[in-house]
């Protein structure tokens, strides 16, 4: 199993609050209301979010074809 780094966690708990399920498949945006730090904090998370996921891709890849 893959965990995110604290660091990654304690941005997204930060920002959940104010962000908006659109659907299963989407990424959550931030409602209008979201200050301008949690704004902010948000797009510095998606940032490091994409460059940690496109370090572990070949890992998780990896894990989902042992598991079928």
């Amino acid at each position: 199993m893959i965990v995110k780094p604290k660091e990654l966690r304690d941005m997204y708990k930060k920002v959940e609050p104010y962000l908006v399920e659109i659907s299963n498949n989407q990424q959550p945006i931030l409602n209008n209301e979201a200050p301008q730090e949690i704004q902010e904090l948000y797009q510095e998370y998606l940032e490091e979010n994409k460059k940690w996921r496109e370090k572990t891709r070949a890992f998780r890849e990896l894990l989902y074809k042992q598991e079928e």
